[in-house]
This record gives C-alpha cells, sequence and structure tokens, in this order.
C-alpha cells in the first residue's frame, strides 16, 4: 500500500491542494515508519505531524468557506471534526502504547481521505469556482 499524490486528487485550489499533499506525504511517512518496525514513539510523533497539518488545511478550508459563502459548509466542517476524532484517538492510543497500525487501519485512513477530497472537497471547489465566474468582471 502507498499513500502517493496523483493529479486527479487536486481540487484546483492552490493552498487546499498543498495541504492535502502534505497529508499524504505523513501518511506515507507513518506507512514507513510503521513497516520499519519503528518506536512507538516516533509513531506519535507524526501522527502528531499530521494532526497537525490535518487542523490547518481544514481551517483553510473553513475560511474559504465563510468567504465564498458555502451553503454546506455547516455539514462539511462536521464531516471534519469526525476526521479529528479519529486522529485524536490513534494519537490516545499511540501515547498509551495501546496502538496497533495494520493494513485495515491504513487503509481506513486513505479511503476516508480520498473519499473526502474527491467528494466534498471537490464540491466545495467546484461551488468556488462557480462563485469565482460570478464575481469576475467580463
Amino acid at each position: 500500500m502507498q499513500f502517493e499524490w496523483k493529479k486527479e486528487y487536486n481540487v484546483n485550489i492552490r493552498t487546499i491542494d498543498l495541504g492535502h499533499q502534505k497529508v499524504f506525504e505523513l501518511f506515507e511517512d507513518l506507512l514507513n515508519k510503521y513497516n520499519l518496525g519503528s518506536d512507538n514513539s516516533y509513531i506519535e510523533n507524526i501522527l502528531n505531524r499530521i494532526s497537525a497539518q490535518v487542523y490547518d488545511v481544514f481551517n483553510v478550508e473553513e475560511k474559504l468557506f465563510y468567504q465564498y459563502g458555502y451553503p454546506q459548509s455547516h455539514q462539511h466542517k462536521i464531516i471534519h471534526e469526525e476526521f479529528k476524532i479519529r486522529i485524536v484517538m490513534l494519537k490516545l492510543m499511540a501515547s498509551k502504547n495501546y496502538l496497533i497500525l495494520n493494513n485495515k487501519i491504513f487503509n481506513q485512513l486513505k479511503d476516508w481521505w480520498l473519499n473526502h477530497l474527491l467528494g466534498e472537497d471537490k464540491r466545495f471547489a467546484d461551488f468556488a469556482a462557480k462563485r469565482e465566474l460570478e464575481v469576475t468582471p467580463n
């Protein structure tokens, strides 16, 4: 399994795409550390970095929701909160040495992230692009 960024994951909002790419890189780093049998402290450190990056990219998105008057912002924010809870739970389990990473967990992370990018985030990006067209002078 790999967390490899592909062009089709882009939502064409540069700050969001860069944030998403960084999350992918961190997930890949987590997978590599796991495969190498790294100490739990390394895993916990990477989870902290993932958490910080996820919070950053979600904050960027949510500011843009407000800026563009996105009508689905409330539902989208709830979805963000659900993912934050997943990351917090993984961090907590790692800090207590209860975390046992496996392919199922990695697949769940990857599937959630891809479904979110290709679903929710693409819908927002399409909305934002249409709003840009509406406010751009001819």
